[in-house]
């Protein structure tokens, strides 16, 4: 809404709501956040006080190393797919 052309009346109206309003939705605006940054500011202290996990035992012996010798397949073949086709030779992937 334009003030231009609007009656003194009204747009002297206007002015006074928007210069109430304006500190209360800049406070608003500030606070959202400072409270967000403090939030953070003591769930980080709380992280630092949590304990390592533990490992699991189901990994207990296992690496990355490890893992990719085990998946390859009799075509020498360990990460690729290999197609379904009988007409295509897998050896070439």
């Amino acid at each position: 809404m334009q003030l231009v052309g609007q009656p003194k009346d009204m747009q002297a109206e206007i002015i006074r709501i928007n210069t109430d309003a304006r500190p209360f939705a800049l406070l608003v605006a500030l606070i959202v956040p400072l409270l967000a940054w403090l939030i953070g500011w003591f769930k980080g202290f709380r992280m630092m006080r949590l304990p390592d996990p533990e490992p699991s035992g189901s990994v207990e012996g296992v690496s990355w190393s490890d893992a990719g010798s085990r998946s390859s397949s009799a075509t020498g073949v360990g990460c690729c797919i290999v197609p379904s086709n009988p007409n295509v030779d897998a050896s070439t992937f």
